[in-house]
């Protein structure tokens, strides 16, 4: 499969947006050469230690039963027990062909887990493993093509998307099953949602309702509580 993303990649050139994961299969493949060590491994030590998440990782060693199921007879693979089911292993189909660990996906995680991770990057001067240079690089505007403006790895924009204006600086991200981060540091807030879009059947289109729904009213219960502190509270323009 490298020798095929390489290839894909060899007359790559700059243009327009283009949603592609290959370009951080490349990076996660780079950094494990650039340390002589697993990506895996490499994002315990360094990211997921630092940070506090003690249940974030790839190939998760746990009971299956503490993890959600993820598909039933979708169009990657049939589960490894060969009853149609996806459970307890990557759903992305280029990671799973990796063995369960890609820089692009193969990540299992809690909302708590996700709620330090957010938490940590409300608080760029204290991160444990970003310095805020590169916190605020990796949030900046780096790519558009209308309403879909991209940073490293996050969207900005929520309102995109129908989930409602959120100040400036606030960056999202959704996964393909149905889960979703957006945080704002203007309003020292973050949103996580592990819902799930696939299983048992596929409803994507409902899923994005149900989390521009959920944002907008978060937003708005944002707004009102605001409102009730009084005039002197203020966050950043909207966009």
């Amino acid at each position: 499969m490298r020798l095929a993303v390489q290839a894909e990649l060899a007359n790559a050139a700059g243009g327009p947006v283009c949603y592609s994961d290959l370009g951080y299969m490349l990076v996660g493949w780079a950094i494990e050469q650039c340390a002589g060590e697993r990506l895996d491994a490499l994002a315990g030590r360094e990211v997921f230690g630092p940070l506090g998440l003690t249940s974030t990782g790839y190939r998760p060693r746990v009971p299956r039963s503490w993890i959600a199921a993820t598909e039933a007879d979708g169009d990657q693979r049939r589960g490894p027990d060969g009853s149609g089911l996806v459970w307890g292993e990557v759903h992305d189909g280029n990671a799973w062909a990796l063995g369960g660990v890609s820089g692009h996906a193969g990540l299992f995680s809690t909302a708590a887990d996700l709620g330090r991770f957010a938490r940590a990057l409300l608080r760029p001067d204290r991160h444990p493993v970003l310095s805020a240079p590169t916190i605020a690089l990796m949030t900046t505007r780096q790519a558009a093509v209308g309403d879909d403006v991209r940073a490293i790895g996050w969207r900005l924009r929520p309102a995109a998307v129908g989930w409602g204006r959120w100040p400036a600086a606030t960056i999202w991200h959704t996964g393909f099953t149905g889960t979703s981060l957006l945080i704002s540091p203007a309003l020292d807030t973050a949103v996580v949602v592990l819902s799930n879009a696939i299983h048992p059947v596929r409803r994507l289109p409902e899923t994005a309702a149900f989390r521009a729904t959920l944002h907008r009213a978060i937003r708005s219960a944002l707004k009102s509580a605001a409102a009730e502190r009084g005039p002197d509270y203020s966050v950043a323009p909207l966009l």
